[in-house]
């Protein structure tokens, strides 16, 4: 029989199978959120003392609270079993990202900043994960990485295997490589342990290599133990000498050569960020910088997403340039409440403009009512999502009846609204401007379009289709309740009813 429920959560799907068991993807029914759950092999659970060491590293998981960790909700001791009940996390593993080619240089130090920071939070509290590898780290569709596992999946394993026996599958070969030479030596481990794992995936990401990997457990540990590995530069010279070195003090045999703070780690790495983000896209950022305070000086914050996703960066990469925009929106916005002197400046970027732009890209964002109330991580996931269409005057954007299963944000030009009347004809009912947003009645009902739009001009506009809003919602459940807010104040509007029962000559 098929497994609908665990406790209060309705089982969805099932995500996976690995050693220590199954993983689902479940609706818990009390808090209306998604979560993972994974279901451990009842020969784990069932031997001695695991059942009190689980609940004791699960108590202790469950306290950190990081964008890069993913979120310990639950121990359930269930009928089907002993259960991990987690934060639900879209994406693809480390592993899988990097199978077929090495990651852009800018691209892994975002990742491994990110990491170093949630390894701080973490060992801030004095939990070390153990386990750290390209495995356990997702990385979420906007880009982001969330750490998985912490503490608990090293602690059932050495439970579930004999680590003198090196004769075991590839399965196992793979927790080998990420062993620290004092995991490989079986002595005591603390966070420096994570910090030469960090290391490891570093240089995975950066090269697409393992610099331990071996043909069998024994030859791995080998490795660890006194090889020496090649610098990164030497494989890929694209990686600038600061981060080789890096690297090569993160992965350093004794412990105590090694970094002595993660957080030191995670400002190395923002810092070597700053250096590569800011000579590769120094004539990207430059022109979005210009263009953002031009057209939020208009009013034209989606015109400059617009652009953001159609313009030539000169060679930068276009999430590192999305990635400033929105945090220039979001800084404009923190500042509504505080706008006196001059603003400061954002670490790693050139100065911020003048008050007085600051003021014109915030009247930008106020004429968006629909980018005004999401967050920074929000506003990005929305940005990521964008499609961007063009439509010459007279063109039809949609048809009143129509299926519709798409938001749409007018970025350029201006559109004519029409309703069917009481006589069967078209009434013009309104007329569209630059950062006007239509088409979220059908969206969340299913409905059929309610209106008529064509172009009245020229016109840019994005979109946001059914699946790419669902994606959002389900990693920032806020979404469909502003949309569904924005729905409430905008069905059936009385000038929309008046113009149904009175008909007028279109303009």
């Amino acid at each position: 029989m098929a497994l609908t429920h665990i406790g209060p959560y309705r089982i969805e799907r099932q995500l996976g199978v690995g050693g220590m068991g199954e993983v689902y993807r479940a609706y818990d029914e009390r808090l209306g959120r998604r979560v993972a759950i994974k279901r451990l092999r009842a020969e784990i659970t069932a031997k001695p003392n695991v059942k009190k060491r689980l609940r004791r590293e699960a108590r202790a998981v469950a306290q950190l609270s990081h964008p890069a960790i993913v979120q310990l909700y639950d121990i359930l001791d269930a009928e089907v079993g002993e259960c991990i009940v987690m934060e639900h996390v879209e994406g693809l593993t480390l592993a899988a990202l990097i199978q077929d080619a090495p990651l852009e240089v800018e691209r892994a130090l975002r990742l491994g900043r990110e990491i170093a920071e949630g390894l701080a939070s973490a060992h801030d509290r004095g939990l070390v994960h153990r386990d750290l590898k390209a495995e356990n780290v997702i990385v979420t569709p906007d880009g982001h990485a969330k750490i998985l596992d912490f503490g608990i999946a090293k602690q059932l394993r050495l439970e579930d295997a004999d680590e003198t026996d090196l004769t075991e599958d590839d399965a196992f070969v793979g927790t080998f490589r990420a062993m620290s030479p004092e995991q490989a030596h079986q002595r005591p481990v603390d966070f420096r342990s994570d910090l030469f794992a960090l290391g490891t995936l570093l240089y995975e990401m950066l090269t697409g290599e393992n610099p331990f990997a071996a043909s069998s457990p024994l030859a791995t540990m080998v490795r660890i133990s006194i090889h020496q590995q090649r610098p990164v530069i030497e494989i890929n010279p694209a990686v600038p000498s600061d981060l080789s070195s890096l690297i090569d003090r993160l992965l350093a045999k004794d412990p105590a050569l090694r970094p002595q703070n993660s957080r030191e780690v995670a400002t190395d790495l923002e810092r070597i960020l700053v250096m590569v983000s800011g000579a590769a896209q120094t004539a990207g950022v430059e022109l979005l910088d210009r263009l953002v305070d031009e057209l939020a000086s208009a009013g034209f914050v989606a015109k400059a997403i617009a652009l953001l996703k159609t313009m030539d960066t000169g060679g930068a990469d276009p999430r590192v340039i999305e990635e400033k925009l929105v945090q220039r929106i979001s800084q404009s916005r923190r500042k509504r409440n505080d706008l006196k002197g001059e603003p400061t400046e954002i670490a790693g970027s050139r100065p911020s403009r003048r008050l007085s732009s600051d003021l014109s890209t915030l009247t930008g964002i106020a004429n968006v009512p629909l980018f005004s109330h999401f967050d920074a991580d929000e506003l990005s996931a929305i940005i990521h999502g964008l499609k961007v269409y063009t439509y010459e005057a007279g063109e039809i954007l949609f048809t009143e009846g129509e299926s519709g299963a798409s938001l749409i944000v007018l970025a350029s030009g201006v559109v004519r609204v029409y309703v069917k009347n009481a006589s069967g004809g078209n009434t013009e009912i309104r007329r569209l401007e630059q950062g006007s947003f239509f088409g979220e009645i059908s969206l969340l009902t299913g409905e059929p379009r309610s209106a008529t739009i064509t172009a009245a001009t020229a016109c840019e506009v994005l979109v946001l289709d059914r699946p790419t809003v669902e994606a959002i919602i389900e990693r920032h459940p806020k979404v469909r309740d502003t949309l569904r807010d924005i729905y409430r104040q905008r069905a059936g509007s009385a000038e929309e009813r008046r113009a149904r029962a009175n008909p007028t000559p279109p303009a």
